[in-house]
Parts: structure tokens; C-alpha cells; sequence
């Protein structure tokens, strides 16, 4: 499995340390440049790893490198284009820059360059969230008119019938990480039909993973960009799964704050752009949250048992199994939703 950009529901600040000589090499060999000013690591990086973020000065300028497996750069391609071709009907999102990514034999590492920007998080207010909402309504505009498509809709069926497969294979021998297994049957086996077709519903070219580092503010514009459409190659299904995304991410990971004025505020800013879709049935809001932390933990589960085996796998397991519980916390909450939209 990649390694995720941060390990927790809420995203973490990027902390920068400077590169180890042997990061820096690697760099300036596989990129090419060999004019670097300066280079940095994330911090949480050791000095010997190569896999990671980067931030590059390059003559007076700085650039964001993402290091990766290379049998992980096809699926980020894939978003690359949808990124790209968004970009090219103005809405904001990052794209890689050009001559890149680079691939290294040696090492079987992809390097992705993308523009450096000074950002900050969004955060649970009504001006965030009505900004993310009218961002997201045209995002869904524009994605619906996407001209691959019906590649995109392809590759999302192959996607769900993997996770299927997944599902009814499932048993105590599917997990390795034996102290989540009980955990996770029990959430499995109480699946039915209808947290399926919750997603199912009218469905589209989405982002599929708004989460709380992939909808980011641009600090010198106020403007939001996204990032990360890697999900987007092959996440077809209905609006409301980004959506509510944003809800899980954005609003109701804060226990303390008024959540049904801040999901109106986004509500109300994103059918200003476009109509909210169809609620296929009700109850239908709660099945997509729950539905959203399932498709995670199927997805994990689908991991080769190799990938299994390491740190990372076991920290978003636990995410995904955390966030599917806490969805029966907001019953009464996402009822409250619809019926305003009834």
C-alpha cells in the first residue's frame, strides 16, 4: 500500500528538516537538476528512506516532490490528467509540472514535481465551508462533462467488483493483523445492499478522497485548490459521496461545534452551483457515511499481505475502523439533514 501523507483523521502541519546526503543525491540524479539550492525532507522521514515529500529551492523558487513506488505512478497519472484538464477549465488544482514524473530503474522510484505553495488547512468555520462547498459544486460541473468518462467508469466498476470480491471472501485468515480481526468481521458481516446503493445512485466523475489535506487554502490568495485525484480515476458514483466525505472530514471530526449549521452552510453554498442529486432513499446519507469507511477497509484488505505486515497498514486500519463506528454517533444528525431537504 502507498504510504499516506499523515496517519490521522485530521491532517498534520508539514514539518521540513534538511535532506540527508543521500536524499539529496538521489534527487539531483533522478530529477536531473543539478543546480539545487537547498533541499528539505518531512521531518518524520529518517535519513536513509527515499520513499516520501520533499520541498526543493531551485533558483529563488520552491517546488513540492512526492517520491512514491513506481508501480504506484500510473493511478497518480490517471489523476494527473483529470487534475490537468480541470485546471485547463479554471478551477484551481495543483498539476504536476511539466518533464515530470521521472522514473528510476535503479531504485523502482517515481518523482512527481508539483508547484510549491504556502497553504493552510481548512478549518470547521462557515466561510471555509461555504468556500468548499461552491468549490466542490463546480468541481461536480465540470467532472460531469469529463471527456473519458467512460473510461472513468470503467475503471470504478472493476474498482467495486474488487471490493466485492473482497467483501464475500472475507474471513478470520483475510487480516493479518489479528488484534482487528474480530473488529472488523463484525463490521463486515452487518453490510447489506443498501449502504451499496447509497453510491450507486446517479452516479459521476468525482474527487473520492476529500480529505482534510487534499482541500487546501492558498494562504497569498484566500483561493482553495485541491490535490490528489488519484481516487478520481476510478471513483464514479454519486455527488453525495464527496460530500459527505467533507462532512466525516471537515465538520463532524470536531465533537464540539454546531455541525448542522456548518453542513448547511456547505449545503446551501453548493446548490447555488448546482442542484444537491436525488436522495435515492432515506437513510441514504448515513448508509454513504458508513459506506465511505467500509470501501476504505475493503480497499486495505485487498493489500497484498506483504503490505499488511507494516505500520502504516495498521494505523489506517484503525482510522477507517474508528470512523465507521463513530457513524452511528450522527444518526440523528444526517436524519435531521434530510428531512431539511425532504
Amino acid at each position: 500500500m502507498k504510504k499516506p501523507a499523515f496517519s490521522g483523521i485530521l491532517p498534520s502541519q508539514f514539518n521540513w528538516s534538511k535532506a540527508s546526503t543521500f536524499q539529496f543525491n538521489f534527487i539531483s540524479r533522478i530529477s536531473c537538476i543539478s543546480t539545487i539550492s537547498n533541499l528539505y525532507s518531512r521531518t518524520e522521514m529518517g535519513s536513509d528512506e527515499l520513499e516520501g515529500f520533499y520541498k526543493l529551492e531551485l533558483n529563488g523558487k520552491f517546488y513540492f516532490v512526492k517520491v512514491v513506488p513506481s508501480h504506484f505512478s500510473s493511478s497518480l497519472l490517471a489523476g494527473e490528467k483529470i487534475s490537468s484538464w480541470l485546471s485547463q477549465h479554471s478551477l484551481s488544482s495543483v498539476v504536476c509540472i511539466r518533464g515530470f514524473p521521472v522514473h528510476d530503474l535503479i531504485s523502482d522510484l517515481s518523482i512527481f514535481m508539483y508547484p510549491f505553495y504556502d497553504f493552510r488547512y481548512c478549518q470547521p468555520s462557515t466561510y471555509d465551508l461555504t468556500k468548499i462547498g461552491t468549490y466542490v459544486a463546480r468541481m461536480h460541473v465540470l467532472l460531469a462533462n469529463y471527456p473519458n468518462s467512460s473510461e472513468l467508469r470503467l475503471s470504478s466498476w472493476r474498482n467495486h467488483e474488487l471490493i466485492l470480491r473482497t467483501l464475500k471472501k472475507f474471513d478470520d485468515t483475510s487480516i493479518l493483523y489479528s488484534a482487528q480481526t474480530s473488529i472488523v468481521s463484525q463490521i463486515l458481516c452487518s453490510i447489506d445492499d443498501q449502504l451499496f446503493d447509497s453510491v450507486l445512485h446517479d452516479p459521476q466523475p468525482i474527487h473520492g478522497d476529500l480529505n482534510g489535506g487534499n482541500l487546501l487554502f492558498d494562504v497569498s490568495s484566500s483561493s482553495i485548490f485541491a490535490l490528489d485525484f488519484e481516487e478520481s480515476s476510478y471513483a464514479f458514483y454519486s455527488c453525495w459521496y464527496d460530500l459527505v466525505f467533507v462532512i466525516q472530514r471537515f465538520i463532524i471530526a470536531y465533537p464540539t461545534l454546531d455541525h448542522f449549521a456548518l453542513i448547511d452552510s456547505l449545503l446551501s453554498a453548493y446548490r447555488l452551483v448546482k442542484p444537491l442529486p436525488l436522495l435515492p432513499f432515506e437513510g441514504s446519507l448515513l448508509a454513504t457515511l458508513k459506506f465511505i469507511s467500509v470501501r476504505s477497509i475493503l480497499v486495505l484488505l485487498s493489500s497484498p499481505s506483504s503490505s499488511q505486515q507494516n505500520t502504516s497498514f495498521k494505523l489506517e486500519l484503525q482510522k477507517f475502523i474508528s470512523l465507521y463506528n463513530r457513524s452511528f454517533d450522527f444518526s440523528d444528525l444526517f436524519c435531521s439533514i434530510e428531512l431539511k431537504l425532504l
